[in-house]
């Protein structure tokens, strides 16, 4: 036997047979020719192939959060892999899920083929084409991941050519209709807003489902955010409140977040206008739940650069976090001494030495090169005020953005070059703006002894010994937070292995000639 197929012996003379059978002679008696032996061979029974139950997963779609669907397909799907005695190896259900979305990692379609690569499932089961894929995209990667594929309205060989075939012109199909969907749902969302009414999707915290109408108990909780977040400026302890109350909101997240919290401050919808090609224009439709003037009020504080929302741990020690090691370049904190945070072994320091070292090297900085200091303090372009304008309006625009975005009126995709630049610009201010901050202190220190120590071009050992000392004492006087920013403004402090004071490495970064 040959792959599976009894073949006749060698000499058994059945060649011979079939050509008298052909011609129909009869010479030969019909017994012996049936008592003609045929040799086979037979496979052991271990190479005998066992059939193995196939393990389905049910893939379960639709584009709104709807459980009742979900459920009728879950029916339907098990069924049919009941019928055929397959095993239910997992079921995998988008509940919301657009088909004009791309599923990300965090889906059940990725799910599912993890699941195919492990080799934990053998086919795949849905309703029909158009629920499991709506791309050639997605089409590929089942035929790739050599999944069986099987729906409720007939199954699909995705191994043939004739079934790939099939399937791509299904899959382009259902491309087709979503495109022209879409097409047609942007027409009428882009008229909808033209005319200052709101574009149908999700229901607004506040309103009915029309979001246009308010919903009286929620129009008073956004009432509420807006008028404590102006009263307390803190988002944090209006989603604490909120939640300590039990009055938790009815659409998107469970429970209220201080991200939940500042978007809905940042929500232009409260005051009764509707977004249209990028921009809010006011409704006569809509009804408004928030007054201008304190919606106004609450953005501005919300967009404040100064306002810290995460201030993180208090720095309680002069040089914690802004002394470097020199074995290492980990920033050094203060553990009973100064020492690095990547590694015990590394140097270590008293604190009094360290600190005195560093507070010698920064009078000296003020005290000799203050015509270099005081240059670089002054800048008649940048104004703490000009950059804090500045930055508020990087942020509302960026807000602006991405509002649109959760409202799904744009795609992130496409707004994402503007974010990046917004983002980029972001960080262009608060860098600035921190460096203006701690320059700042540098002049607050000299301005008060500058008029009569520096005045002219000579300047006496005493003098210098007033000056020295007068400095001192306004560095001292200084809070934590301005001293920390005027040791970062003029020197880099470096320590190194040993016991010397030598081993800390002080470079000066305005007035270079002391280095």
């Amino acid at each position: 036997m040959v792959g599976g197929v009894e073949r006749p012996g060698p000499g058994t003379g059945l060649d011979h047979d079939r050509d008298v059978g052909e011609r129909g002679d009869e010479s030969v008696p019909r017994q012996k020719r049936a008592n003609r032996c045929v040799r086979t061979e037979t496979l052991p029974s271990s190479a005998v192939e066992q059939r193995v139950t196939p393990r389905a997963a049910l893939y379960l779609r639709q584009s709104v959060e709807h459980a009742e669907g979900i459920d009728r397909q879950d029916a339907r799907t098990r069924s049919m892999a009941g019928s055929r005695g397959w095993t239910v190896a997992g079921v995998y259900a988008d509940d919301g899920q657009s088909a004009s979305k791309d599923r990300g990692p965090k889906s059940a379609w990725r799910q599912m083929l993890t699941a195919a690569e492990r080799g934990d499932i053998t086919h795949v089961v849905a309703v029909d084409l158009d629920r499991l894929l709506r791309s050639q995209r997605d089409l590929l990667t089942l035929i790739e991941s050599g999944l069986a594929v099987v729906t409720v309205d007939g199954e699909i060989d995705l191994a043939s050519a004739d079934g790939e075939f099939r399937a791509s012109m299904m899959a382009a199909m259902a491309r087709f209709e979503v495109r022209r969907k879409s097409e047609r749902q942007k027409r009428a969302n882009e008229y909808r807003a033209s005319q200052g009414r709101p574009v149908p999707g999700r229901r607004r915290y506040g309103y009915e489902r029309d979001n246009i109408t308010p919903r009286p108990d929620e129009a008073a909780v956004v009432q509420y955010i807006f008028q404590t977040f102006v009263e307390t400026a803190s988002v944090r302890g209006i989603a604490e409140t909120l939640n300590a109350e039990r009055r938790f909101p009815t659409t998107g997240t469970q429970r209220w977040t201080p991200r939940r919290i500042r978007d809905t401050i940042l929500n232009r919808a409260y005051i009764g206008e509707v977004p249209h090609l990028g921009t809010w224009t006011p409704s006569e439709a809509l009804v408004p739940l928030v007054e201008v003037p304190l919606y106004t009020r609450a953005n501005e504080m919300l967009a404040d650069p100064t306002r810290k929302t995460s201030p993180g741990a208090e720095v309680r020690h002069l040089l914690s976090g802004i002394t470097y090691c020199g074995v290492c370049g980990s920033r050094m904190t203060f553990m009973r001494d100064y020492r690095c945070r990547a590694d015990s072994k590394h140097p270590v320091i008293r604190k009094d030495k360290l600190e005195g070292i560093v507070m010698r090297a920064v009078t000296s900085a003020l005290l000799l090169g203050p015509s270099a200091i005081l240059p670089a303090t002054s800048d008649e372009q940048d104004t703490m005020e000009a950059l804090d304008a500045a930055m508020s309006r990087v942020q509302r625009q960026r807000e602006g953005i991405m509002s649109l975005v959760r409202e799904g009126l744009t795609d992130a995709a496409a707004e994402r070059p503007a974010l990046t630049r917004l983002k980029d610009e972001e960080r262009r201010l608060v860098a600035r703006r921190d460096q203006l901050a701690q320059s700042s202190v540098a002049a607050e220190v000299l301005a008060g002894i500058k008029s009569h120590l520096f005045a002219g071009h000579r300047v006496s050992i005493q003098k210098a010994v007033e000056a020295r000392q007068a400095i001192r004492e306004r560095v001292e006087s200084l809070s934590l937070a301005r001293h920390r920013e005027l040791i970062q403004l003029l020197v880099h402090v470096t320590v190194n292995p040993g016991r010397s004071e030598d081993r800390v490495v002080v470079a000066h970064r305005v007035v270079t000639t002391l280095n």
